[in-house]
């Protein structure tokens, strides 16, 4: 009865772990898509000086 109570908790860390395992490795490979295609694009615009309207920020503070 222990052994296979001990047993059902070990295979419950074990599929748990493995699902973690597999979202973390998901949101690396997610992470490495979104750097390269939507922040590299992005990125001229954001770091341009005097192009386009300013940061939302600093449109509630000029008002």
């Amino acid at each position: 009865m222990i052994e296979q109570l001990a047993f059902a908790a070990l295979t419950k860390a074990w599929v748990t772990t493995m699902i973690a395992t597999g979202l973390l490795f998901l949101a690396l490979t997610i992470a490495q898509v979104w750097n390269s295609t939507v922040y590299f694009q992005g990125l001229p615009q954001a770091i341009a000086i005097g192009d386009g309207p300013w940061p939302i920020i600093d449109r509630f503070d000029s008002k």
